[in-house]
């Protein structure tokens, strides 16, 4: 038995590794961006692995119906909309969520969705790790990119091996590093780490990984991640229980918090490592007064959400399509709109936008709708979501849908195991 379990266990890692081999082949993280990435190949591989060992199996495992016919409906959408704006980019996406429903599947019935968060968590603090050493290296001047390579949106990126980077400061020997893990910009590793944490609640609610988590999230320096924290710690603290080792594990957060911040505020301009870490944190909280297009200096989403907001404007319905941006014919040519609230209805109009976003209206109704009672740390858990959503709400990446899924799964897991516990407890007398 102990043999077969060895075995098991074997074949459980050979298909994690498998698994993880496709996800860091595709964006969002950056490791395809260099030209001798056999990417492409790589994946098709390992998809078509997927398949036959799917197709071997005896007996396939469907976790919840639901998710594939969303998948079938987008899938059918997507060619829709193929045709309404003569836009091949909506099959390469539908192409992208068919390898997600294979990939659902083999999670499924060869790893498993415990499993494959765990390995998200041990992914995230070892590039959350790793990151930090790099910090660490850079303020005393003992790192060096290894290579650069440009990002999807252009923007060169630095690779320190530990670490990619698309937002380096330098002075003197100096390097204040923000940390990107191997994605594309720091804000994409914050997102990450933010989802991760919200798994953490509903699985494990371990206090060393939420830590942890918060920790790695710090050197990002991503101001969305620092707005969302305060609402997480809100939610999870302040609103709980309030005990005396609560009351002084956040009176001294909050007394570190503060000397910082006179440290920073006050003597920024005393110290070179200071004045760039004043720059990556308050002076982004600044009101900005030469640009128009933002409110404060930190603030790259305003000018973004204005573009998307006229474009939404002009085509309400079924938006300017992907490939907008680069179609000169387009009154809106070469104007980003991505990255905010309105990005998804500026592309694909209200109608794609609601079809797009099914995943999340499947998460609604599970939190407020099924088994006809709300939870409400699964509340909280949706509404930081949304908050986090509003800022890069774009749920066809490969590991941000897998994740969408996990936490669909596990909190509607978590509903029934409630339900099941109220069912069997004795009524009071």
């Amino acid at each position: 038995m102990k043999y077969i379990n060895r075995i098991i266990k074997k074949r459980s890692f050979f298909h994690l590794c498998n698994l993880w081999l496709m996800i860091t082949s595709v964006f969002p993280f950056m490791f395809y961006q260099y030209k001798y990435h056999p990417y492409k190949v790589l994946v098709f591989l390992i998809l078509f692995l997927m398949i036959v060992f799917l197709v071997l199996k005896v007996r396939i495992k469907i976790e919840d119906l639901n998710i594939i016919i969303i998948i079938g409906v987008q899938c059918i959408f997507l060619i829709i909309w193929s045709m309404v704006h003569t836009d091949l980019d909506y099959i390469v996406i539908m192409i992208r969520i068919i390898s997600i429903l294979i990939t659902y599947l083999y999670i499924s019935n060869f790893v498993g969705w415990i499993r494959f968060v765990k390995s998200v968590f041990v992914a995230m603090l070892l590039m959350g790790g790793f990151g930090f050493l790099a910090f660490l290296l850079g303020i005393i001047g003992q790192i060096q990119p290894l290579s650069f390579h440009e990002n999807p949106d252009g923007r060169l990126a630095h690779n320190f091996i530990l670490t990619f980077s698309n937002d380096v400061h330098y002075f003197s020997d100096i390097m204040l590093i923000r940390v990107a893990g191997y994605f594309d910009e720091p804000g994409a590793f914050a997102f990450y780490i933010v989802i991760c944490l919200l798994l953490n609640k509903i699985i494990f609610n371990n206090k060393r990984i939420e830590f942890l988590l918060i920790f790695i999230g710090i050197f990002t320096f991503s101001l969305s991640f620092f707005i969302i924290l305060v609402f997480y710690l809100i939610f999870f603290y302040f609103l709980q229980n309030i005990t005396l080792k609560r009351i002084s594990f956040l009176g001294l957060v909050l007394v570190l918090f503060l000397f910082f911040s006179t440290l920073l505020i006050n003597f920024h301009d005393k110290s070179p490592v200071l004045n760039i870490l004043y720059s990556f944190t308050f002076e982004r909280l600044e009101l900005s007064t030469g640009d128009e297009t933002s409110i404060i200096k930190g603030d790259n989403r305003t000018g973004l959400l204005i573009n998307a907001y006229y474009a939404f404007l002009d085509s309400p319905l079924i938006g300017q399509g992907q490939s907008y941006i680069d179609d000169k014919s387009n009154e809106f040519y070469q104007q980003k709109t991505g990255s905010n609230p309105f990005g998804p209805l500026a592309t694909d109009g209200l109608i794609g936008s609601i079809l797009f976003f099914l995943p999340i209206i499947y998460l609604a109704y599970i939190i407020f709708f099924y088994r006809s009672f709300i939870n409400v740390k699964s509340a909280k858990i949706f509404i930081l979501l949304i908050i986090l959503l509003l800022q890069r709400p774009v749920i066809t990446d490969v590991l941000t849908y897998l994740l969408i899924i996990a936490l669909i799964l596990l909190l509607k897991k978590s509903k029934i195991e409630i339900t099941e516990i109220n069912e069997v407890r004795p009524p009071p007398r």
